[in-house]
């Protein structure tokens, strides 16, 4: 009576896993008989409960290694996210950098501009101011000198 009470507990939670096992032997039959047949049917239902819990297993670890995967490729995409940012805010400093060195060359260029046009005009004004000091002795030599030599034309000219 117990063994019966055990097959059918057995069959029970075979049952719920969708297992089907064949009912329990009359009592009637042998009892060697039913010790034999009860002895397969632990051995294969343990075997088949081994087997399914060997398939939840590997499904839990497929499961858990595709949650590493996941854990390990957010980090891997977010690195390559940070390494595209950080290349592209690279780029945009140099170009920065590109562009204000440019308006610095522009600015001492223009610098430079003013600063030889500067004295070129002092040298120009400079030269004037020493010509314009000269010109009035010399137009006041010329004059006295060109009033001897006409005198002197004269006096030939008169002599002839």
């Amino acid at each position: 009576m117990v063994m019966r009470g055990q097959w059918e507990r057995i069959c029970n939670f075979m049952s719920e896993a969708g297992l089907t096992i064949p009912s329990p032997p009359a009592a009637s039959d042998n009892m060697q008989i039913e010790n034999n047949s009860i002895d397969q049917e632990v051995v294969i239902t343990r075997f088949v409960a081994e087997a399914i819990e060997r398939g939840i297993a590997c499904a839990e670890a497929e499961e858990a290694a595709a949650l590493e995967d996941q854990e390990i490729l957010g980090p891997r995409d977010r690195l390559h996210y940070y390494e595209i940012v950080n290349h592209e805010l690279s780029q945009r400093k140099l170009v920065d950098q590109e562009i204000a060195r440019r308006q610095k060359e522009k600015k001492r260029s223009g610098r430079r501009r003013w600063m030889w046009s500067l004295m070129g005009l002092s040298i120009a004004i400079g030269a004037s101011f020493v010509a314009y000091s000269y010109i009035p002795h010399l137009s006041s030599l010329k004059s006295s000198d060109a009033d001897s030599i006409d005198v002197s034309r004269v006096s030939h000219s008169h002599s002839t």
